[in-house]
């Protein structure tokens, strides 16, 4: 019969044994060759090393640093103001050109203010034959179209020209 000072502790084990600490079940999982049962032994070894507590500390503040730096990387874009992709603007330059009025486009820059918020700024060059009033209408029904067909696009600005600085210079002689 086992003495009751003896229960708990773990049992004395011969010195020629190659684990020489830990309950008696884990140096039978030790000895066995098996991966999976050398696997359970030793995340039982980490465990009396490492608390628990710490560990689960160390997950919880590894994904959250996984997390902001794919949060950071996502939002790069926005937070430096990057411009809309080339399909969306290639798409405003067809928009703007598509109206009979306006002869060609001559930039067009967006930027990203936020998420679902672009600026964006037009050089448009208008027929030489059209008033400042077909000019005006023509720039509002440009904004429309674009607005109707992006949604982000919020704010836009339009330069015209319809007539070069020389055939000012000509028209007025």
């Amino acid at each position: 019969m086992k003495s009751v000072s003896n229960l708990g502790k773990s049992p004395r084990i011969p010195k020629n044994s190659k684990v020489r600490t830990g309950p008696l079940w884990q140096l039978n999982l030790i000895q066995q060759s098996t991966l999976p049962s050398r696997l359970l032994a030793f995340s039982c070894r980490i465990r009396s090393i490492i608390p628990i507590s710490i560990a689960r500390h160390l997950f919880i503040g590894t994904i959250l640093a996984i997390v902001a730096v794919l949060l950071a990387h996502q939002s790069k874009g926005l937070l430096v103001g990057e411009s809309a992709d080339p399909e969306t603007l290639n798409s405003i330059r067809r928009l703007a050109e598509s109206d009979p009025r306006v002869e060609t486009v001559k930039k067009a820059l967006t930027m990203h203010f936020g998420l679902h918020t672009i600026l964006l700024a037009m050089d448009l060059r208008f027929r030489k034959d059209l008033s400042a009033a077909e000019v005006e209408e023509s720039v509002d029904v440009i904004e429309d179209i674009i607005r109707r067909h992006h949604r982000d696009v919020k704010h836009i600005f339009i330069e015209s020209d319809s007539l070069s600085s020389n055939e000012r210079k000509i028209s007025h002689e």
